[in-house]
This record gives C-alpha cells, structure tokens and sequence, in this order.
C-alpha cells in the first residue's frame, strides 16, 4: 500500500495507482478503502466504465454485508 500511497502523492492524477490501489485492497475485503480509490479514479476518468463497474462491486458487498448482518 506504501507505494501506491507514494505515488499518489507524488502524481495525484496517476490513474493506475489508483486502479491497483483499489484492486488490492477489494481483493483484501477492505471495501470501503477500495470505494474511496475507485470514486477517486472516476473523477479523473468518469468515461471508464471499469471504475464504474468495481465501485457498483463494492456497494453491491457492502449491502450484502448489512443484510446478513440484520439476519443474524
């Protein structure tokens, strides 16, 4: 996470970073991390429908997450 913490702050508008950042941190059901690098990457490329994509992925686990919560 360092690096791609490093390189954000070193390029804020490095679309990759945040791209991986984002995928890395979905993979380790950090979801709420990845929706912040997801969103980030929208705002510099809305017209990717990747982004778009991962950050629906994440809301949709998130909503799964409250539900079983309620359930059990």
């Amino acid at each position: 996470m360092k690096c791609f913490d490093k390189s954000i702050k070193y390029n804020p508008d490095f679309l990759n970073a945040y791209h991986n950042k984002g995928n890395t941190l979905f993979e380790l059901e950090k979801y709420e991390e990845a929706l912040d690098c997801f969103v980030s990457a929208m705002n510099l490329d809305p017209e990717n429908k990747y982004f778009l994509m991962m950050t629906g992925n994440i809301y949709d686990k998130l909503i799964r997450y409250l539900q079983f919560c309620r359930e059990n």
